[in-house]
């Protein structure tokens, strides 16, 4: 009767002390990682301005004396280059038609930026 009653005593431990651990909510036992979400809806010049600006790119092309010729401070400049050369700019920005992938010195663009550069590109550049 002992043995019966420590059995059933164990097992009910076990019974209710695993269906404690039963947690049904996805969010939290996986969370979502949200540091690699890259929005690339609705780019407009001001958002990829920023992109230039934080990738190093108006260091060298910005100004009269850009370099290339290659004025990306402004939406005029920027949209001129782009009209006749859109995708060699893409190239230039990840593997680099000549081997010199942009910038030639420091971080390169991360690959959001990439990526919101080059939706900004196919939408038309818009401004």
């Amino acid at each position: 009767m002992k043995s019966i009653l420590s059995l059933a005593l164990a097992f009910g431990v076990i019974v209710l002390g695993s269906s404690g651990c039963y947690y049904d909510v996805d969010d939290e036992l996986n969370p979502k990682d949200t540091t690699s979400i890259c929005d690339t809806a609705a780019m407009d010049y001001a958002s990829i301005r920023s992109v230039f600006d934080n990738g190093t790119c108006l260091n060298c092309h910005s100004g009269a004396n850009a370099d290339a010729g290659l004025d990306l401070s402004t939406y005029a400049g920027t949209s001129q280059y782009l009209n006749s050369s859109a995708s060699t700019l893409i190239d230039r920005i990840t593997v680099g038609s000549t081997g010199d992938i942009m910038p030639p010195s420091g971080p390169k663009l991360n690959d959001c930026n990439v990526s919101k550069t080059r939706a900004w590109i196919n939408a038309g550049f818009p401004q």
